[in-house]
């Protein structure tokens, strides 16, 4: 089929929260939607899977119920170094569930509101012609709207890159296990937060008894265990004893783990008049914030919200977005980007353990400081 004839309003690439919570906004007040998404079917895709409140309030305004979903709740936090642990309650109730289930309950919210999902499909060129949007995919379809929001995650468009190069050389990692009743027991309510040389990685339970293993490593670590993931694995138990005991007995769920190179953590979209800042760009395309803030999932629904109240208000103007979207996200980014770069010097990550440990409200107020300025 040559779709080259069909407009539309707009156009979203991508299909997971930011994506599909754009098209329900936009849908849902009559406009034409069409989302774009690479994937035929559900998958699952690097994350912590963390739903802080921020989160769980756009997923509400949205008919999203998370807890039905069978989310796992998250009140406290537990931060390990070596021998040093330290736990804290959260400032607030968050949940562990999958992308795997929420970027699909998100995408069917957004048909029942009137979208239309074209799956199986990538965007090989995005153009301007005659004040409109072309988008041209693998399929040789051709489409046209007023609007171009792009959703595609840390994964960059050809052509639509997020401007100056900010990648960094830390890579990613997923992979859920099955665990016994005394692991669930011993991590229910609890987002554990390893701090190792070389990374970070994030330990908690999500929708039906599973747990998330999801961690960043530098390249040249990673290349010095050799590039595999069970030494990795064996690197991060000998880092932790949690980590150990959790590993020798859980079970897991795929053969291989999801994994994601170049992580641009710390980096915000800026405005400059290139063709690439010319359309809305959402979640992890406007900012990637390091992933133990647990905020990445809240960024990517705020954004959303943010971009299609901006297009439903002043037209298609993304420099109105991008220039509120800043504003409002670049508080908590540096005070994240701050921790990340004191967490990696291992001096500071003892004794902020130990202060930690002794003050657990410091752990608290840490959480606070790296939220969206309107909830934290």
């Amino acid at each position: 089929m040559n779709a080259e004839d069909v407009h539309g309003d707009a156009i979203i690439i991508g299909g997971g929260p930011a994506g599909a919570a754009t098209a329900c906004h936009l849908a849902r007040t009559g406009k034409n939607t069409l989302l774009i998404e690479k994937e035929k079917q559900a998958h699952h895709k690097v994350c912590g899977e963390f739903l802080s409140f921020e989160a769980q309030y756009y997923m509400r305004a949205l008919g999203v119920d998370a807890a039905r979903l069978g989310a796992a709740p998250i009140s406290h936090i537990r931060l390990m170094s070596g021998k040093h642990v330290a736990c804290a309650r959260l400032p607030f109730q968050a949940l562990g569930l999958s992308r795997f289930v929420l970027d699909e309950e998100l995408l069917a919210r957004a048909v029942m509101f009137g979208a239309e999902i074209k799956r199986g499909l990538q965007v090989k060129r995005v153009m301007p012609v005659d004040g409109r949007w072309r988008i041209e995919t693998n399929a040789q379809d051709a489409y046209a709207a007023d609007a171009v929001f792009l959703a595609t995650g840390k994964h960059e468009l050809h052509a639509l890159k997020r401007g100056p190069d900010q990648q960094n050389d830390f890579i990613g990692f997923k992979m859920h296990f099955s665990c016994t009743p005394r692991q669930r027991r011993t991590l229910a309510n609890y987002i554990d937060l390893i701090l190792f040389d070389g990374g970070y990685a994030g330990l908690q339970l999500v929708e039906d008894q599973k747990a998330n293993l999801c961690l960043v490593i530098n390249r040249q670590r990673f290349a010095q265990l050799g590039k595999k993931w069970d030494v990795l694995l064996e690197y991060l138990a000998r880092s932790s004893a949690h980590i150990q005991a959790f590993l020798d007995v859980a079970t897991p769920s795929w053969g291989r783990p999801t994994a994601i190179a170049s992580i641009p953590y710390g980096y915000i979209h800026g405005s400059t008049p290139k063709l690439a800042n010319r359309i809305f760009r959402l979640g992890d395309q406007f900012a990637v914030i390091p992933s133990f803030s647990g905020d990445g999932v809240s960024i990517a629904l705020h954004t959303a919200k943010l971009a299609a109240e901006t297009y439903l208000t002043f037209g298609n103007d993304p420099a109105i977005f991008h220039r509120y979207a800043r504003n409002e996200i670049q508080p908590q980014m540096r005070a994240a980007s701050l921790v990340a770069s004191a967490i990696k010097k291992p001096a500071v990550r003892s004794i902020g353990l130990v202060v930690c440990r002794a003050f657990p409200p410091l752990v608290t107020h840490m959480a606070s400081r790296t939220r969206l300025r309107a909830f934290a």
